[in-house]
């Protein structure tokens, strides 16, 4: 869920973050992770995520977070590359 909060511009610290394992999930094999934000409440964001290997979902997340001003999020975190319009949901990783 972080990178979503990146990817979309309001990069945050994080407040709480919980996964749930669903299914093992098997070593050296790609990853796809689909990450999205659920809403935002001024400075809160609550993003959720998706991890599948073999198209198969093995753990969800969801988390809390709370934006910081821009220019500690860009020592943090560094150049984001989102603005005030956030970036079509889901986000997709793949590794």
């Amino acid at each position: 869920p972080g990178m979503t909060n990146k990817a979309v511009g309001q990069p945050g610290m994080t407040v709480r973050l919980t996964i749930r394992d669903l299914k093992p999930t098997h070593l050296h094999r790609p990853v796809e992770i689909r990450g999205w934000t659920e809403r935002v409440e001024g400075r809160r964001i609550v993003a959720s995520a998706e991890m599948h290997v073999d198209g198969v979902q093995t753990a969800v997340a969801e988390g809390l977070f709370i934006t910081i001003d821009p220019r500690l999020a860009a020592a943090y975190f560094g150049r984001t590359t989102g603005g005030d319009h956030p970036a079509p949901n889901p986000i997709c990783w793949t590794g």
